[in-house]
């Protein structure tokens, strides 16, 4: 049997109609060519809802609470907290001391150091105050929380702005300001 006239040239015009294809339908992705190129920079751990005790002498010092930690080996090893972070400080006993919260945290385990920023917020239960910032550092070795930037503290004494920042006890118990401007409840004892 005869096969029909055109089947032979569509026979030979498949594989060449395969090839163009696939030559034409390799594009490169230009997000995935970067994702690709930056792999070292991609983290060696991720950790989905996590909660890290930090204490000493058997004694609960903070808990850190986060949606997400990317952790990081090289060239440093450092925690990432990209969707924000609430951490809880204690006082000896036990008792709820303050709490700091931010969009997102960076700790260097190196320096043994911290940065939070976006939306922060440090409430210091004991005194009343509530501190609200961009960008925060705490240095577990100093044991203090500083930053340079605008800082707003309402407390029970009044609304203090300052521009140039503080720097506090890490868990806000005290604060010093770089420089000050606001509302005080001033009661004169005469």
């Amino acid at each position: 049997m005869n096969p029909l006239p055109g089947s032979r040239i569509l026979l030979k015009c498949i594989p060449v109609l395969f090839g163009a294809g696939m030559f034409f339908s390799c594009v490169n992705d230009p997000k995935e060519v970067d994702r690709i190129a930056r792999i070292d920079e991609m983290p060696q751990e991720t950790m989905e809802e996590v909660t890290l005790i930090y204490s000493d002498s058997g004694q609960t010092r903070a808990i850190l609470e986060t949606p997400l930690i990317n952790k990081f080996y090289s060239p440093k090893e450092k925690m990432e907290f990209p969707n924000g972070l609430k951490l809880t400080f204690f006082k000896p006993g036990q008792q709820k001391e303050s709490v700091l919260t931010s969009n997102y945290g960076l700790l260097d385990q190196a320096n043994r150091s911290l940065l939070v920023r976006s939306n922060v917020v440090f409430i210091n239960f004991m005194r009343g105050d509530t501190m609200n910032t961009e960008v925060l550092n705490w240095n577990q070795d100093s044991a203090k929380v500083f930053t340079d930037k605008l800082v707003v503290v309402h407390g029970r004494d009044g609304i203090f702005t300052c521009r140039q920042g503080l720097k506090a006890g890490e868990a806000f118990d005290w604060y010093e300001f770089n420089g000050v401007a606001g509302k005080y409840n001033y009661q004169n004892e005469e």
